[in-house]
């Protein structure tokens, strides 16, 4: 009987598990966003907003996946959020922007402020932020 109850609540654990690898830990992401403004940083003193035209699209979706208008290759693919870090794993076989972290994703920090998404890539040295409008 012992056994039983055993098997019974190890399997009952196993089923309620998520794969913490699929989950998002901030859902304040969760829309689309628009490209609108960068600060990017030439190591000179100048850092302010300009403003960026037909700026790339990012929509981020409940399960875990994305779409992406950054880089015309490869368009798809999975993320998750940690804190203020955000990974995005596209789907394409072989595609690689050369900015991928040891984990083969690109890493951004963000934090959403009244309907805005800030990213700021992990391997800047310099500023270089982006600012994301929500549109939906």
């Amino acid at each position: 009987m012992k056994s039983l109850f055993l098997t019974i609540l190890f399997s009952c654990l196993f089923i309620s598990c998520d794969r913490d690898e699929n989950s998002i830990k901030n859902t304040s992401i969760i829309g689309t966003w628009r490209l609108t403004q960068a600060k990017i940083s030439d190591g000179g003193l100048d850092t302010k907003w300009k403003l960026v035209k037909n700026g790339e699209q990012y929509t981020f979706n409940a399960d875990s996946t994305f779409t992406s208008t950054q880089f015309s290759e490869c368009s798809t693919g999975h993320f998750t959020t940690d804190g203020n870090i955000l990974e995005l794993d596209y789907d394409c076989d072989n595609f690689n922007t050369g900015l991928e972290n040891s984990a083969g994703k690109l890493t951004r920090y963000f934090r959403v402020e009244n309907n805005t998404l800030f990213l700021n890539p992990s391997n800047c040295i310099e500023e270089c932020t982006y600012k994301l409008k929500k549109i939906k």
